[in-house]
């Protein structure tokens, strides 16, 4: 009798043990980021920010992605190339843009691409206003990025890859839903900036159905990049932009536009910023990005 009962205790503290190992192995799992299996070519600690990407649903733009720009790969050595340099694309270059339309929707845009290399395709790819520059900032006559976001691509392979708006990109592709002409800009893991391959690239036309998004404060588009608040005209809008821009360039100051709808000349006081803020006359609100 005493057998079966050391027996029984045995066997309780055998199903205890297991119990307690197939709980040991569940609670790393839980604790697993479920955003490493989309991390681009380079980690980046920090997650990207809602004025990088403003979807939800958008890829990621890591610290690749947000550090890439025209200046990348072959002025710096070590970013994002080996510090023996970069490698050289072959004669079609590393990848090649396969048309020159994309469409938006719900804040990610799609850009046919293809692989030219025997190996896999890693980068960033960006969309941006103007050659000149690709920052996540804007103004000095750097353009603007429209989107960005890493990307890896097999080799060979062609295929629509998804790349994320940022908060100016998004009002101003929604502003000019018939179509908005960017730069496709690509900075490539170990062979640096590979496109545009010129200062005058193929134009790369973006379209949506997207609902308009306006910068805070605004209630309307008058078109490319300019917004106004509740009860201000686009005619007077595009003339306190002109005297901004003429007057003043960057920086906070006071302009003076004429209302072609009223007849009256008002002053504004402009908040030089991404984008500029201009308020004044009767409750009047003008917001625009100086490119």
């Amino acid at each position: 009798m005493a057998g079966r009962i050391v027996l029984l205790i045995s066997c309780a503290f055998l199903l205890a043990a297991c119990g307690s190992s197939a709980g040991s192995t569940s609670a790393p799992a839980a604790a697993i980021d479920s955003s490493a299996s989309s991390a681009g070519p380079v980690a980046s600690s920090n997650p990207p920010s809602s004025a990088q990407v403003t979807s939800a649903a958008a890829p990621g733009c890591g610290q690749y992605c947000q550090q890439a720009g025209a200046s990348a790969g072959t002025v710096t050595i070590g970013y994002p190339c080996p510090s023996n340099g970069c490698l050289k694309c072959p004669a079609q270059n590393c990848v090649t843009v396969a048309g020159n339309s994309g469409t938006v929707t719900n804040g990610v845009a799609t850009v046919p691409l293809t692989c030219n290399l025997a190996t896999e395709c890693e980068g960033a790819i960006l969309l941006c206003q103007g050659t000149d520059g690709c920052h996540t900032g804007g103004g000095g006559g750097l353009g603007g990025r429209i989107a960005g976001s890493d990307f890896t691509l097999a080799a060979g392979a062609t295929s629509n890859v998804p790349v994320g708006l940022t908060a100016f990109g998004e009002q101003t592709v929604t502003a000019n839903s018939s179509g908005y002409g960017v730069t496709v800009m690509i900075d490539m893991l170990d062979y640096g900036y590979v496109l545009p391959v010129s200062d005058t690239p193929p134009s790369f036309t973006v379209t949506t159905s997207d609902p308009p998004a306006y910068p805070s404060g605004a209630t309307a588009s008058c078109g490319g990049t300019l917004f106004v608040g509740p009860g201000t005209s686009c005619p007077f809008a595009q003339n306190v932009e002109q005297a901004y821009t003429s007057s003043l360039g960057y920086g906070d100051g006071t302009v003076t536009a004429s209302s072609p709808v009223t007849g009256e000349t008002y002053q504004m006081q402009c908040t030089g910023g991404w984008p500029v803020s201009c308020s004044g006359g009767t409750n009047a609100l003008v917001e625009f990005y100086n490119t």
